[in-house]
């Protein structure tokens, strides 16, 4: 057992505002090791005006276990266990999946960019031609998890992200256990499934 999966014996939760919290879900945080090309060091910690989570690491993450009401679900603790566990293995699938759905998007991008004006190099910087495979590293931020309750004894995982070529709507990846079923825009991933 390695000291990551430990920690999933007493979860500590952390109180989030009621304006924040619409889903009656419970929150709490976890160190992630691996996704650190998929982590943006220059962007602020979403909780950075909040004295309580000041002290978040750069690679710390809030997790959302939605619509979980006053207790946790045991499902969606597991799904949160065995992410973690396989959280090496997932964070390159993610990572590859991104740039795939990233190719199949720039043109359209592109287009919408360059249709009030030519690209410019600060456009060119939030919207990367892929050349070497490494252009989209920390041009996308994993903001927080999503753990959503169970359906068939395992919960989907919701990874919700910015990105530089569409800071509005962000960036979405859907994960049932170590497979990755559906990447998009954020509210495309979001239930109901």
């Amino acid at each position: 057992m390695t000291s990551q999966e430990g920690n999933f014996k007493n979860i500590e939760l952390i109180d989030m505002s009621s304006d924040y919290n619409t889903n009656d879900s419970l929150f709490t945080v976890i160190d992630l090791r691996y996704f650190d090309k998929l982590r943006n060091p220059t962007l602020p910690n979403i909780f950075e005006d909040e004295t309580t989570y000041s002290n978040f690491k750069s690679n710390t993450v809030v997790i959302e276990f939605f619509e979980s009401g006053n207790n946790l679900n045991p499902e969606q603790v597991a799904s949160l266990r065995e992410f973690v566990i396989n959280e090496e293995s997932i964070s390159s699938e993610v990572r590859k999946v991104i740039y795939k759905y990233y190719n199949s998007v720039y043109d359209d991008y592109l287009e919408g960019v360059t249709m009030f004006g030519e690209l410019t190099p600060e456009i060119e910087e939030q919207l990367p031609k892929i050349v070497n495979g490494n252009e989209l590293d920390h041009k996308v931020h994993l903001n927080s998890i999503e753990i959503y309750p169970s359906s068939n004894g395992k919960s989907k995982i919701g990874l919700s992200f910015w990105c530089s070529w569409d800071e509005e709507h962000g960036l979405g990846v859907l994960l049932q256990g170590e497979e990755v079923i559906k990447v998009g825009i954020l509210h495309d991933i979001a239930p109901p499934f």
